[in-house]
């Protein structure tokens, strides 16, 4: 294979302007300076990238709530408190080791535990 085809890297050639007949001095061994268009489009194709990367993430990470809140159901290990001031349901599990909440994340006023 020639080199000219394993050196193009993402449709920029590092042996661009060098002539295929030079020797191998220090100036044709430095690949030229990207121009601005080349680095906006390698920024936008590396945000692209982690875009999907935690999208993929918050997507696992889901799958994996869904399946402890499960198994907390299922062990009977759930509780619900509702907020007294707006009323909103919060799950959260009766584990030792695992604090109690004492303000609601919704609205922020205090939960008041010992009267449920």
């Amino acid at each position: 294979m020639p080199i000219e085809d394993w050196a193009v890297f993402s449709g920029y050639n590092l042996y661009s302007g060098v002539d295929k007949l030079s020797s191998m001095t220090e100036e044709s061994r430095t690949p030229r300076k990207m121009t601005t268009k080349e680095l906006t489009e390698a920024v936008h194709n590396i945000g692209s990238s982690l875009n999907s990367l935690a999208h993929a993430l918050s997507n696992d990470i889901a799958q994996i709530m869904g399946v402890l809140s499960g198994i907390l159901v299922h062990m009977d290990l759930l509780q619900t408190i509702t907020c007294p001031h707006c009323g909103s349901e919060l799950k959260h599990p009766k584990l030792e080791g695992v604090p109690e909440p004492t303000h609601c994340p919704n609205c922020g006023s205090d939960l008041d535990l010992e009267e449920e």
